[in-house]
């Protein structure tokens, strides 16, 4: 209980409900007669508003709107009665008469709206360049939270320090690093101004004597003015770009990463912000190549690593080395938003193991690190502090948001918008803006006018880009550049450019939205390959829409990619599309998504998911004690009796029987007497070619054994199989017999009887005292491939151990993000010996032999991180990631003797030794 008695603040903790006071100053409440009454808060039902600070740095002292972190559940209870009041507090406070709240100390003013959202008003230009207030939200029971609000001014300079002059007689800053760094993925970056031309000067080397240890970054190769890099395995790009001029700054990146599978990705050159892509008989670092820089060693900057040559004569700035990360020049500078490239940009966390960064702001210790890592070099030589440094653009605007569910919107000037945790809406202004989603799911914002953006988020959750209402799906172009993936509004300078969206998953954006269509980051890919096979460039194209020859010949993979029919949610879902075209996105949990006919673009998202394009592979069960259930799974069941006419189907415990003058109960039998058998008939909705029937109560040791009989029958009626099962096919279970259907062609219906017991032993049938009967108690099948419309599907398992389902019929489906922990499995009728391995180009082909029918791994062999971690058939039968290049090597082989063709192959041939002895790699199932 709470009294007016009480002296302070009380923190309640455990509490399940609160009582307050009746008394005159205490009141809460009153009752009907307007006296007052105690009030109580149940805390079980009722939910208090939860809230929390943030940080918000101006373009300038302007209004400005941002909305409030604030979460309270019983807004979102049906039929909610929950309202919210917000108020500015504190001593230096007066609320104005229209509601709004003065800042007594600066003069400001805020107001709120009813959805949460405050505006800020300074007073005047000029008034002092911060400002907070303390906020608090209060629901209908008089539960509250507070916060703070802490405004920053305009931005100021970066602070680059100082340069270092060389000046070409033997100036250098050398350090031997001790451990080995990430020889394989780093940046550097300089700016550097020239003091004279047309000879050769190494700005940063290191390694060791050995040739295939040594790497270089310098300019003036051979008494040139272009930009140098040298390395292992013959390493060499000379850029076509020049640095021809004395006196003036330029600015030079150099991000490497031998991991990427693309040649030409392996290296990345800036130069003032612009990525090169013409060099001279260029000759990219081999896949995985590692490079002089970064090993446990010397390094220079300013001459050759180890010999007294090539000496750099000019000046450095803002010089950096960031060890383990291949980062682009926005990290080291920025747009002037004239055309010109400055120092600044959105800066560097963590430099690495052997990181540095040098401002040479200190006089008497030029080599002195500023990343933290205490990596300072040696000054050798009369080096000196340079006069000058480039020129240096302002800090961006840094919204900074909270861990709640925020909303930021940069202004004209370029900005940073950090959401942190929680969902966030992060929209660009009218500057350059970067554009950071934090660790929870956000919402990015396309808009014309945005000018050119970059979103960096790594949640890796189920992130979104909204286009705006006068974006249309198909007016925006999207291309690889790099590692990173660009959008373009057509006939603008507009961009969003998604970085890192090719090196890791976690960058990526789940979900585009557009003219109320839904895109995934596998349709992104898709839409990417397609208009990469074009020569049509987005920037200064005279319209909004593209030309209509290039839109028509798109409009298949736009259908693909912006098709998304079937959402799911974050629990398990089953999506099953039809025989045209379908998208379906599973989102979280474990999903089930179907594409039947036609081509599909599936995508599971989070969560272990099975993908399946075609569902004519799909293994359908029928069982149960209803002829619904039957019906359900595509089976019409109906009897014959033992007189030949209409019977009554009957469900047992066992399974599906027969009623009508029945000798024994009410299975299927057979009446030795009378000569007279019943039977079971199964209709199936379309076409199958196979089936497993599992039989009980088939007694196996009744006088020899019981026995029965099946038929087939094809769409026109015509028999097209037949056959016995008997004692035979009981295993396991007593009484439980199994029989496959297959290898008859396509049939729509299939008749059971049952058949006189028999001695196998004496070969003789039993007495007529005696009969079989038995129960069917479930049917596998599958449906006939040729029967239904089939397409080309492609498959996004996303986050999760994902199962894709192939088979025949199947058409050329390709998976586009496998990994370790995803499977392919195949349907039932595929046997290990009727599958062929290949590599095309990066990619694994796993066809069906006498068809076209193949599944296809993207980039399996551009690194085990695209490989999925099995195959699997029907029978349980396993082949793992690691043994599939022995089949393709055994293959490979095989099909470049002389006189053989797989396209005359069913099965692989079993008279050569080195198929049969890959083949034995798939590990049978106990």
């Amino acid at each position: 209980s709470v009294s007016k008695d009480g002296i302070g603040t009380d923190t309640l903790a455990g509490i399940e409900k609160i009582h307050f006071d009746a008394n005159d100053d205490g009141i809460i409440n009153v009752d009907e007669n307007g006296d007052p009454t105690e009030t109580v808060i149940d805390l079980t039902e009722e939910s208090g508003p939860v809230g929390g600070d943030a940080k918000v740095v101006l373009d300038g002292w302007d209004t400005v709107t941002h909305k409030l972190t604030v979460f309270d559940a019983d807004l979102y209870e049906a039929d909610s009665s929950e309202k919210l009041t917000y108020e500015v507090i504190g001593d230096n406070v007066e609320e104005q008469p229209d509601g709004s709240f003065k800042l007594i100390d600066s003069g400001g003013t805020v107001s709120f709206d009813e959805e949460g959202n405050y505006t800020y008003i300074p007073a005047t230009s000029d008034q002092p360049a911060t400002d907070s207030f303390t906020w608090r939200v209060t629901d209908l029971s008089g539960m509250s939270t507070e916060g703070t609000i802490n405004l920053q001014g305009a931005p100021v300079p970066y602070d680059i320090g100082q340069s270092a002059a060389f000046d070409g007689t033997g100036q250098t800053l050398t350090q031997t690093m001790e451990t080995e760094g990430n020889r394989k993925t780093w940046t550097f970056s300089t700016w550097v101004r020239r003091g004279d031309l047309n000879r050769n000067q190494t700005l940063f080397a290191g390694g060791t004597n050995a040739t295939n240890d040594q790497t270089a970054i310098g300019i003036g190769y051979g008494g040139s003015n272009e930009i140098f890099l040298h390395g292992p395995t013959g390493m060499s790009l000379r850029s076509q770009a020049l640095l021809d001029q004395t006196g003036e700054w330029y600015h030079l990146v150099v991000a490497m990463d031998t991991t990427q599978a693309t040649a030409s990705d392996r290296v990345k050159i800036y130069l003032d912000g612009t990525q090169l892509d013409s060099f001279t008989n260029p000759t990219y670092p081999a896949l995985n190549a590692e490079m002089g820089i970064g090993k446990a060693g010397g390094h220079a900057i300013g001459r050759f690593f180890d010999f007294d040559l090539n000496h750099v004569n000019g000046d450095l700035a803002d010089v950096a080395y960031v060890d383990g990360q291949a980062l682009d020049a926005n990290a080291f500078g920025q747009s002037d938003g004239n055309g010109g490239w400055v120092a600044g940009g959105i800066g560097v966390e963590n430099y690495g193991t052997n990181g540095f960064r040098f401002d040479f702001a200190d006089s008497g210790n030029l080599g002195k690190d500023l990343s933290g890592n205490g990596n300072d070099y040696t000054v050798n030589g009369t080096l000196s502090q340079g006069t000058d440094i480039p020129a240096v653009g302002q800090e961006a605007p840094d919204y900074t948001a909270t861990d709640g569910n925020d909303v930021l919107e940069a202004g004209a000037m370029g900005a940073t918008l950090s959401g942190g945790a929680g969902i966030d809406k992060l929209i660009g202004g009218t500057g350059n803006d970067t554009l950071v989603g934090g660790s929870g799911s956000d919402e990015y914002g396309l808009t014309r006018g945005g000018g050119q953006d970059r979103i960096i988020d790594v949640s890796g959750l189920a992130d979104e880009m909204a286009f705006d209402a006068d974006i249309a799906y198909d007016q925006v172009w999207l291309e690889r550049i790099g590692s990173d993936l660009r959008l373009t509004i057509i006939g603008t300078n507009d961009t969003v450019t998604i970085t890192n969206w090719y090196a890791n998953s976690s960058y990526r954006l789940e979900l585009f939205q557009a003219s109320g269509l839904t895109m995934t980051s596998a349709g992104a890919d898709l839409l990417v390959e397609a208009m990469a096979d074009t020569d049509f460039s987005p920037v200064g194209y005279g319209g909004t829409s593209l030309p209509t020859d290039l839109r028509n010949d798109l409009d298949d993979a736009f259908q693909l990619a912006w098709g998304y029919s079937g959402l799911g949610t974050e629990g398990d879902d089953t999506l099953t599309g039809d025989d045209g075209f379908d998208g379906l996105y599973g989102y979280g949990g474990d999903d089930t998504l179907t594409g039947m006919g036609g081509h599909d673009l599936l995508d599971g998202g989070d969560g272990n998911d099975t993908l399946n394009g075609d569902g004519t592979l799909t293994q359908v069960t029928a069982e149960g004690m209803t002829l619904a259930d039957w019906a359900a799974a595509g089976i019409a069941l109906s009897s014959k009796d033992l007189d030949g006419n209409d019977g009554t189907v009957t469900f047992e415990a066992n399974g599906v029987g027969v009623a009508g003058g029945d000798p024994v109960g009410e299975q299927i039998n057979y009446d030795n007497k009378l000569n007279r058998k019943e039977s079971l008939v199964l209709a199936f909705d379309d076409p199958v070619v196979s089936a497993e029937v599992t039989f009980s109560n088939l007694i196996k040791d009744e006088e020899g054994g019981e026995r029965g009989s099946w038929k087939a029958y094809d769409k026109d009626g015509n028999q097209v199989g037949s056959g016995y099962f008997g004692p035979d096919d009981v295993t396991g279970e007593p009484g439980v017999g199994v029989i496959e259907i297959k290898g008859i062609g396509s049939f729509t219906e299939l008749r059971f009887f049952a058949e006189k017991t028999v001695n196998e032993a004496a070969g003789i049938e039993n007495p007529d005292d005696d009969s079989s009967d038995f129960f069917v108690r479930s049917v596998t099948y599958r449906k006939d491939p040729d029967e239904a419309a089939h397409g080309n599907d492609v498959l996004t398992g996303g986050d999760g151990a994902d199962t894709f389902l192939f088979g025949e019929g199947g058409g050329r489906d390709i998976v586009t993000d496998a990994e370790a922990a995803d499977k392919v499995k195949f349907g039932i009728g595929v046997e290990a010996d009727e599958i062929w391995f290949s590599q095309s180009g990066n990619d694994l082909e796993a066809r069906l032999l006498g068809s076209n029918d193949a599944i296809i791994i993207d980039d399996w062999f551009a690194g085990t991180a695209k490989q999925v971690g099995s195959f699997e058939l029907n029978d349980g039968s396993t082949l793992s990631a690691a043994n599939v290049q022995s089949l393709v090597n055994a293959m490979s082989a095989w099909a470049d003797l002389d006189g053989t063709d797989v396209e005359d192959l069913g099965a692989a041939p079993t008279d050569d030794e080195g198929l049969t002895t890959a083949l034995a790699l798939w590990q049978q199932q106990p």
